[in-house]
């Protein structure tokens, strides 16, 4: 895929844009919208498969991350 500019806090960033298969992307433990299931639902043995319970099943999060996946074709994530 090609680069892109994005403007991050109003200074101009280069990033790289790719494609990478749904089943390759590892989901961040330290997700602010998890943090409520993982404090109080979910023992020290914390899975990808629980993130992803997490993530769906207790807020409207999830819906709103989808919504803005599909409307902005993907994300942006700087490493």
């Amino acid at each position: 895929m090609s680069n892109i500019v994005v403007n991050l806090d109003g200074i101009p960033i280069e990033i790289k844009r790719l494609k990478i298969p749904l089943k390759q992307l590892i989901l961040d433990i330290e997700n602010p919208c998890i943090q409520y299931y993982l404090d109080t639902r979910l023992n020290d043995n914390i899975t990808q498969e629980k993130i992803k319970f997490a993530l769906a099943g207790g807020n409207d999060q999830y819906e709103k991350l989808k919504e803005h996946i599909e409307r902005n074709g993907g994300i942006n994530y700087l490493i």
